[in-house]
């Protein structure tokens, strides 16, 4: 069912996502203005380098895998599978925000860092509610 506890840390995982969008991880300081960078694909990043296309990508896969795997609750090995690999683009998310020679973006890596954890979470629960079904199964 979609009201499940494990739905509620899908669903962190995917407001983390947004608000990646959203949330400006690096400042430039150009001489006219002050411009900050997020994850929105905007025609202000026509000259970003690749660690921003690879960001963006990855953070919309992210959200796009997150916002499935809530509505497979009646295939929970499946859902168990795509919520690991949604840590590994995570984490891979991570890696790219990490390493995109932004001064600013310490606070905005902790965001997939929140979405790494709300993750794993969302396994656990999974994985309770596949061993309560089946011991069910076992009582009938």
């Amino acid at each position: 069912m979609i009201q499940r506890i494990q739905s509620m840390f899908l669903a962190i995982v995917m407001i983390c996502g947004v608000g990646l969008l959203i949330y400006p991880y690096a400042s430039t300081l150009p001489v006219t203005e002050t411009s900050n960078l997020t994850l929105m694909p905007t025609t202000a990043h026509i000259n970003a380098n690749a660690w921003f296309y690879g960001a963006v990508f990855l953070n919309l896969l992210s959200i796009l895998l997150a916002a499935i795997t809530i509505f497979l609750f009646k295939n929970r090995k499946l859902q168990i599978k795509i919520t690991y690999f949604l840590i590994f683009i995570n984490f891979l998310l991570f890696a790219a925000l990490y390493f995109s020679n932004s001064p600013n973006n310490l606070s905005a890596i902790l965001i997939p860092a929140i979405a790494i954890a709300s993750a794993y979470m969302a396994i656990r629960y999974i994985k309770k509610d596949d061993a309560l079904v089946r011991s069910a199964d076992r009582i009938r």
